[in-house]
Order: structure tokens, then C-alpha cells, then sequence
């Protein structure tokens, strides 16, 4: 308010100044509008990319990126690597045959991914380090200064990296490793439950909250609460392969699962009726919709199927034993996904939601891939991530 109305006199005195002399505010407000307008130019200009060059800037760090870049490739992708498939496969978290499918994707998604020259000449990160950035970034929580000793990666370039690889990822194969489930998915699904004696589930659904260690003082409030610390919360439905059919994330901690659930896209297709029909027998029974098993806070709707909080009788006992038994299918997603991304275990240190949405959606949807990889092969040892099992800590 005081600018304009000093905008206002100093207009006023320079319409007039022709006739009359200018009082010593008059001036003084002049001045001081003017320097306000020089301020206000000075900042608007654009700066170059972190900053631009300016006296007292540090000069660039050396860090050898073409002989990082060469060791990388020795050590994993030569045809002689020094390390075999299976420390690849623990280390990446996935075979070389994914690992070179997804490289090739996000290469030909987008050209940041692509080798190049700086402006010395001097080679550019190449696709396999940016790659492995972002996948060791996800797999060991690394921070910054990790990625820099172990590949040469700055601060802004691993925050620049992860983003698009996971908004590469997301673009490129969310469309196919992380959708409802349609007619054939379906039956696929209920197939396996059906075996397992749960005749017409559809999975499991439950939620999971992730940490957030940098939540805004502010919103401290609402993103916490029964734990002791903000948390974000996830809402996902899991079959018996741990595989995920649906992820939403978002919610503030201390919402519940039933809030989380209301504001959840789960029954979007069956509100607009283009879910697909599901139709079975139980019991000389016909029944039109499928259910999932949840725990005791859902509400009791036909399309849950929860567990029975006091027995009276043998046969009750047995179902709620078997109940909740089967629906530790998602508690054991939430699990492999954690074990296999230990970003998601780890207190996030992010700013933003957005930014975490977009790293544990990318994460499900590399879960995913790896399933659906590894599912038809019998010899691999699914206990390859254990890798501190030949360590013993004695009890103090």
C-alpha cells in the first residue's frame, strides 16, 4: 500500500513539475520509487543454470566421469564383467535382460538419457550411469554424497536424474505394469485364490505409511498421526504373487484407512460401470461381485470380506483364522517392496509429495517388471536380497 501511494505522489509531482518545484518528500519519494523499480528489474532477469558465473563461485569439481563411466562398464556390462549375474541381480535389484529393456525404454522416452559433450568437449554421464544413479538412488536410499563417490553424480544432478527416470518409467510402463486388473487379469486372479480356498478374491487391500522426515513444520499437524513422526500414506490391493494391481498415494498419516479409502480411484471403474463383470458359485449360490480381503477398520461392505473379531465357535475360529492369514498378502507386498527399495523403508528426506509419489509409483512398477520376469523361473534363489545373513550380532 505505501508503494502505490507513493507511485501516486511521485505521478502527481511529475505531472506538475513543470510549473511547480518538488517539496523534499516529493524527492525523497521519487528516489525511493526509483530505486524500488531498479530493484524489482534487476531481480526479474533470468539467471543462469545454479546461479551463473559470478566473482567468489567456486570453480567446477574434476570429478572423472569417463573413467568412472569406464569402471562402471567393466565391473557390470563388458563381456568379461568382474562381477557375475548374480551380484548384478542383487546389486540392481533385477536380471540384465530387464535391466537392458528399461535402459533402452527410458533412452528412447527421453533424450536426457542420451550421451553427449559439455561444453569442453568432454563426454557427458552416459546412459548406464544414469541408469544405475537412479536405481541405486531407489534400491539403498544412497544420498548424495554416496552417489558422488560411488559414480560422480552432484547433488542437483541425482535430484535431476531420479525425476525423469521415474517420470520415464511411469510414462513408459505404468500404462502396462500398473492398471486395473481387466477380464483375463481377473481371471487369472481369482484362479489362484480359488486354489487357495478364497473362491471369488480379488485381492487383498490394505495401507501402508512411509515417513516423512522433512515434512513442513507446518503441516506437521495433519501428515501425523497415531505414529510419532509425519507419515504419507499408501493404499494398494495385492495378489498372492505380491504383485500390485492398484496404488494411491498421497493421503496426510493421519487420515485412517477408511478416509484414505474415500478419497481413493479403487471403485472408479465400478461407479462408472466399466469394471469388469465377475460372476461365481459358492455354495449353489451365484454371486455378481468379486471382494477383498481387508482387516476390521473397513466398513462392512459386500466387496469386503474382513475377519470375524470374536469367534464364538470352531467353525468361526477357523475362517478368521484362515482370513487373516491370506490377507497378509499385501502386509508381504508392502514388505518386498520395502526389502527391495529401501528408499521406501528409510525416512524420506524429500520436500515434496509430489516428488515421493512419483519415486514409490516408479518403485511398484519395477516390482512389478521383476515379477513378472522372474516368475516362470524356478532356479532363482528369492532370497537374494538377504545379504546380511552371514552376519551374527551377539546380544549385549
Amino acid at each position: 500500500p505505501h508503494y502505490f501511494f507513493l507511485c501516486r505522489i511521485v505521478m502527481s509531482s511529475s505531472s506538475c513539475s513543470g510549473s511547480l518545484s518538488l517539496s523534499p518528500f516529493e524527492e525523497d519519494a521519487q528516489r525511493f520509487v526509483a530505486r524500488l523499480r531498479q530493484r524489482r528489474k534487476s531481480s526479474s532477469r533470468k539467471k543462469g543454470k545454479g546461479g551463473g558465473s559470478r566473482p567468489g563461485k567456486s570453480q567446477n569439481r574434476n570429478r572423472n566421469r569417463v573413467l568412472y563411466n569406464q569402471l562402471l562398464m567393466a565391473d557390470y556390462f563388458a563381456a568379461n564383467p568382474t562381477y557375475d549375474a548374480i551380484q548384478f541381480r542383487r546389486r540392481f535389484r533385477m536380471r540384465r535382460s530387464l535391466f537392458d529393456t528399461i535402459l533402452a525404454a527410458v533412452l528412447e522416452h527421453d533424450s536426457y538419457f542420451a550421451p553427449g559433450f559439455d561444453c569442453c568437449g568432454v563426454a557427458s554421464f552416459s546412459t548406464h550411469q544414469k541408469v544405475t544413479c537412479a536405481l541405486r538412488y531407489m534400491a539403498y536410499g544412497m544420498c548424495a554424497d554416496q552417489l558422488d563417490e560411488l559414480l560422480r553424480f552432484g547433488e542437483s544432478t541425482v535430484a535431476l536424474v531420479v525425476d525423469r527416470f521415474c517420470r520415464a518409467i511411469i510414462d513408459v510402463f505404468g500404462p502396462t505394469y500398473l492398471h486395473p486388473p481387466n477380464a483375463e487379469d481377473l481371471k487369472m486372479i481369482m484362479k489362484d485364490y480359488a486354489e487357495k480356498g478364497w473362491i471369488g478374491c480379488m485381492g487383498c487391500i490394505d495401507v501402508m505409511k512411509w515417513v516423512w522426515k522433512n515434512c513442513p513444520m507446518a503441516w506437521r499437524g495433519q501428515y501425523k498421526g497415531k505414529e510419532t513422526h509425519p507419515t504419507v500414506a499408501l493404499e494398494a490391493v495385492v495378489d498372492s504373487r505380491l504383485y500390485f494391481w492398484h496404488a494411491y498415494f498421497g493421503c496426510p498419516g493421519a487420515q485412517n484407512d477408511i478416509n484414505v479409502l474415500d478419497s481413493s480411484t479403487l471403485f472408479q471403474g465400478l461407479l462408472e460401470g466399466t469394471a469388469p463383470q465377475v460372476r461365481y458359485i459358492v455354495n449353489d449360490t451365484m454371486y455378481k461381485m468379486g471382494y477383498y480381503l481387508a482387516d476390521g477398520i473397513y466398513p462392512e461392505w459386500q466387496i469386503m470380506m474382513k475377519t470375524i473379531a470374536d469367534p464364538q465357535n470352531e467353525k468361526q475360529r477357523n475362517y478368521a483364522k484362515r482370513q487373516e492369514g491370506r490377507r497378509k498378502d499385501v502386509e508381504r507386498g508392502f514388505g518386498g517392496i520395502q526389502n527391495r527399495f529401501h528408499i521406501t523403508s528409510h525416512p524420506c528426506r524429500l520436500h515434496s509429495t509430489d516428488t515421493m509419489e512419483k519415486i514409490i509409483i516408479a518403485c511398484i512398477i519395477l516390482h512389478n517388471m521383476i515379477i513378472v520376469d522372474e516368475w516362470d523361473d524356478p532356479n532363482l534363489d528369492q532370497r537374494y536380497l538377504k545379504e546380511d545373513d552371514d552376519f551374527v550380532v551377539d546380544e549385549v
